[in-house]
């Protein structure tokens, strides 16, 4: 029998999710922030107007969570997810959550595997690719370290989904291993202005002496957890170059914010998220 892919580890993960994932420790904490922050990347990049007239696609909206404070600030949200447990998830807090009674009309899924030679399935490909010349804004939170093809996922996102002058915007976890816990917090900016904002000062790479461990995805008896492709979360430098690779500009990345976070385990590990974003030309 066949080793099983990246991809059916995600989607037997992810189908089978607990019910009260979302009470997990940080979770409602990390989603809000990202989502805020994807909003607050894309009005920095383009303006007000922009971001109310703006179609966008999440990529791995899950459950959506961090897709509620975008989809609540655009004109419309496609979330599109390979899981389809997560996408019932979604539809079920639509559907009988009163606080998301205003998002209902303004999120559509799609339960599709986005690959280079399938990026969106009919209708939404004609709809949205074809009429519509791709989307204002395309992101993704927490998503692309499960992805074996973390490079190819971007070219597929930035090359194939977004009209010119749309942008990518990415959060995922940042890689600080082996970097000094007195680094600094900083902006990188490339082909363009780099602005800084950040929502708080924080420590990367580890909190308080010894009482984080480093970011690592592990399982109660230490072993890797299967679902997760990059288990140190990535380094800046090449996720920027992945993104001019793809054909990206105005490639800008930035620590977004760093929090505690609760393994299913028990174990406190210390994350530092990054924020990367380009523009197709």
């Amino acid at each position: 029998m066949a080793a099983k892919s990246m991809q059916e580890f995600n989607n037997e993960y992810f189908n089978n999710i607990p019910n009260d994932f979302e009470e997990a420790p940080g979770i409602l904490e990390m989603s809000f922030k990202a989502g805020n922050t994807i909003v607050d990347e894309f009005r920095k990049s383009t303006s007000d107007e922009r971001l109310k007239n703006a179609i966008a696609l999440d990529f791995g909206v899950g459950m959506g969570l961090s897709g509620q404070p975008v989809a609540a600030a655009v004109h419309h949200m496609v979330g599109v997810d390979a899981a389809e447990g997560m996408l019932k998830r979604l539809h079920e807090k639509l559907a009988t959550e009163p606080e998301l009674a205003p998002l209902r009309s303004k999120i559509t899924t799609v339960h599709h595997l986005v690959t280079a030679e399938s990026p969106l399935p009919e209708p939404e490909a004609t709809k949205y690719l074809t009429e519509g010349k791709g989307f204002d804004l395309v992101f993704s939170n927490y998503v692309l370290h499960h992805i074996d093809d973390a490079k190819g996922t971007i070219q597929t996102l930035g090359g194939k989904l977004l009209k010119p002058d749309g942008w990518l915007i990415i959060l995922d976890l940042e890689n600080k291993l082996g970097e000094s816990s007195h680094h600094h917090h900083h902006e990188h900016g490339h082909h363009g202005h780099s602005h800084g904002h950040h929502h708080h000062e924080v420590k990367p790479g580890h909190g308080p002496a010894g009482e984080h461990n480093p970011l690592e995805f592990t399982d109660a008896q230490g072993e890797k957890l299967k679902y997760v492709a990059h288990h140190h979360g990535f380094k800046r430098e090449e996720a920027e170059q992945w993104f001019e690779d793809a054909g990206l500009v105005d490639v800008q990345s930035s620590d977004a914010f760093g929090m505690e976070y609760v393994l299913p385990t028990g174990k406190k590990i210390w994350i530092d998220v990054m924020m990367i974003k380009g523009r197709h030309p």
